[in-house]
């Protein structure tokens, strides 16, 4: 019997104005097309290396394909001779060995697609992190090219919905950070419908708010303060400082990401469509109370 494998998919949430499936399509698109790279931590960078339709007879569906994790080295720095451990100047050791401008090692594919309905990128999340995903795409958004084309683009990192009940049944919070992106208004629930209306009114795209506790009693958050926190499981994140145990703990979502597992047979199927249907798994997690 052939031996399973699995697939540890988690989501960012990509959003743009206005928000057209077409608009979704033509921002990837563009992304790749011009070799928009993303930076991870240390020299390691990402970009969109292999993309393709998920429906040929409809572009609008969305893609699959895979990210490229590598690193890029600094030729101006010094290299190391290991059997010396003697320092060579990279003059040196451009002439001792030649790499091509383009060439970059340390290359890893991982799978991705991307749901341009629900603007929602899927992708193989054991390494790099999912919150170093979401880093390294907010920094491709945040290219002068893209931001020319499409102006501001969001990309929030979907959250565990458990680690939002937890710090909604705190008792004694101290402290409570939020920050929230606005959300795209067909992807809310009835607690959250209130926050996309205040900042769709007051023509607002995000919002920082910080609550300090005034006593020992801790903070009483209200409706409003519940929608935020809420709204940050697929639009921002949320920290909070209580008292937990006996003991002063901070709890923050943005490490704690929506992580779906998927088995499959890879003689039964191949990579791309076990991708396909560990999508479809976690989309139904994210949408499932909307």
């Amino acid at each position: 019997m052939a031996r399973r494998k699995t697939l540890r998919l988690s989501a960012l949430n990509i959003k743009t104005e206005p928000h057209t499936q077409e608009r979704y399509v033509h921002l990837i698109q563009f992304v790749f097309g011009h070799s928009i790279l993303g930076k991870l931590s240390g020299h390691n960078q990402l970009m969109i290396g292999v993309l393709e339709s998920l429906d040929t007879d409809d572009p609008m569906v969305g893609f699959k394909g895979f990210l490229y994790r590598f690193t890029n080295i600094d030729r101006n720095a010094p290299w190391l001779d290991i059997g010396t451990r003697e320092l060579v100047e990279s003059d040196s050791a451009v002439q001792r060995i030649i790499i091509p401008e383009d060439l970059r090692p340390n290359c890893k594919k991982i799978p991705f697609v991307f749901d341009a309905q629900r603007h929602r990128l899927i992708f193989e999340s054991t390494s790099p992190t999912a919150p170093s995903i979401r880093v390294a795409f907010e920094s491709i958004f945040n290219d002068p090219m893209v931001q020319e084309e499409f102006g501001l683009v969001d990309v929030e990192l979907e959250v565990r919905r458990e680690a939002i009940e937890y710090i909604l049944g705190l008792e004694n919070i101290r402290k409570l950070e939020i920050r929230v992106s606005r959300p795209n208004p067909d992807d809310i629930s009835e607690l959250e419908d209130e926050v996309y209306r205040r900042l769709q009114n007051q023509n607002v795209r995000r919002i920082d708010e910080t609550l300090t506790a005034a006593s020992a009693e801790g903070i009483l958050p209200d409706q409003w303060t519940k929608g935020l926190i809420a709204a940050s499981r697929s639009d921002g994140s949320t920290v909070a400082r209580a008292i937990i145990g006996g003991e002063k703990k901070e709890v923050s979502t943005s490490n704690k990401p929506l992580i779906v597992s998927h088995s499959y047979d890879p003689y039964e199927q191949s990579l791309m469509e076990a991708m396909t249907r560990g999508t479809n798994e976690l989309l139904e997690e994210v949408f499932s109370t909307l």
